[in-house]
């Protein structure tokens, strides 16, 4: 039998500290290849951007006698910014009570920065590949359940469901309603989401129509003009627009409908091909998702260079290959892989003809140079609150946009 206040036997473990030591402490891809590729502009004062755009050659041409003059078409270019945020809100006494490793974890100030940056990037780098509207998925007719344990659990629908879209943690608005919900957890292979109310609403998730639209908070018909819109606004006689020009030939993304058959080579030489006919240039990038960009790869086995990589464990071989190039008659056409990417699409783009333009003093929002801002009244407990953003809008001018719809999604492993 141990004696207290003396070390047995049976007791010695509890002279032992727990050692902690450093873990991964997010499992989620934060890379934002697109957005890196992107040029940003930081001059975007005044109501909106203005510019044009060429649409035609002009000058009447023609032989035998002096030709009719013919007038030189072009349009104003215009577009305002969308005012794109992220909020961290801290409470004080776990501020001052982690300023070392001694009493927490990770410093509270730094992680939560770190936090609230990945946050918002990975936010626009959606964006970018999206629309206005900003749907995230679309109820699968049925409402939510209500889970009798202060959360509530919605079906999406096959036909609108993009698992990187959905994130534990984000703040969601379940169609015009402006309630907060926030996304408890995400099962990927039924596509429920579990979701709870922030305190201080009523609004009753039940009462939903079951085809709702789901938005991110406060997002809806407020999201950049992304390449899917781009794309997907044809010419139609007049009445589409984008950047407030009439779309037409000289101001329209190009398109390539697959009609649910694989991705081939063939299709990106097609895309180049056209493109360099139509206006002088290639496209300088081509977007894909993962599955997308693995299914042209294994089409390419005797194209791989393979090369031996040293290890410095000599019980393991390892071996892998040098990523492909696309190389077109006209140059180098890089292919890059963005998860926001929709899984039955490739997306082309020119760099040069492709920008985000911002407001002054995009990043924080701070005061006298401090981020964390004072968010309390009396009665309440003190917390600091910082927010990162700005205004800003993405411009690609939709000629030297190009696109592939409708491939075939191989099968993968969800």
């Amino acid at each position: 039998m141990a004696v207290k206040n003396r070390v047995t036997l049976e007791n010695h473990d509890e002279l032992f500290k727990d050692f902690y030591v450093p873990i991964a402490d997010a499992a989620v891809n934060t890379a934002t290849p697109f957005r890196v590729a992107l040029r940003r502009i930081k001059n975007f004062t005044g109501r909106q951007i203005k510019g044009a755009a060429k649409l035609s050659i002009g000058g009447g041409v023609g032989n035998g006698v002096i030709p009719v003059g013919s007038t030189y078409k072009a349009e104003d270019i215009s577009y305002t910014p969308q005012p794109l945020w992220a909020t961290t809100v801290l409470d004080w006494e776990a501020v001052v009570s982690s300023g070392d490793d001694k009493g927490a974890f990770v410093d509270v100030t730094v992680d939560s920065v770190e936090g609230t940056m990945t946050a918002f990037v990975n936010n626009e780098e959606r964006q970018f590949f999206g629309t206005p509207a900003g749907a995230l998925g679309t109820l699968n007719t049925v409402v939510p359940v209500d889970n009798a344990d202060g959360t509530w659990s919605m079906t999406i629908s096959a036909a609108t469901w993009f698992y990187p879209n959905w994130e534990a943690g984000n703040v969601i608005n379940i169609g015009a309603d402006g309630t907060p919900f926030e996304i408890t957890r995400v099962n990927r292979s039924t596509r429920v989401i579990t979701f709870n109310r922030r305190d201080g609403h009523t609004y009753d998730p039940t009462t939903a129509s079951s085809t709702a639209i789901i938005y991110m908070q406060n997002s809806k018909d407020k999201e950049l003009i992304g390449l899917k819109h781009i794309c997907d606004t044809r010419d139609n006689g007049g009445s589409n627009t984008l950047f407030g020009v009439p779309v037409q030939p000289r101001f329209e993304a190009r398109e390539y409908d697959a009609a649910s058959t694989p991705l081939i080579p063939d299709m990106l030489t097609e895309m180049i091909e056209l493109q360099a006919e139509d206006t002088g240039e290639i496209y300088t990038d081509a977007w894909m998702n993962s599955v997308q960009y693995a299914s042209l790869v294994n089409q390419l086995e005797g194209k791989k260079e393979y090369t031996q990589l040293k290890s410095d464990d000599k019980r393991y071989a390892d071996m892998g290959f040098k990523m492909l190039t696309f190389t077109s008659r006209y140059g180098e056409v890089r292919i890059g892989t963005a998860r926001f990417c929709p899984r039955d699409r490739v997306y082309f783009t020119t760099k040069q003809y492709m920008e985000v333009r911002e407001r002054p003093r995009f990043g924080w929002l701070n005061m006298d140079g401090n981020k964390f801002l004072r968010g309390f009244q009396e009665g309440e407990k003190p917390v600091y609150k910082a927010h990162y953003g700005g205004f800003e809008q993405f411009y690609a001018h939709p000629a030297y946009v190009g696109y592939i719809k409708g491939l075939e999604v191989p099968a993968f492993a969800s």
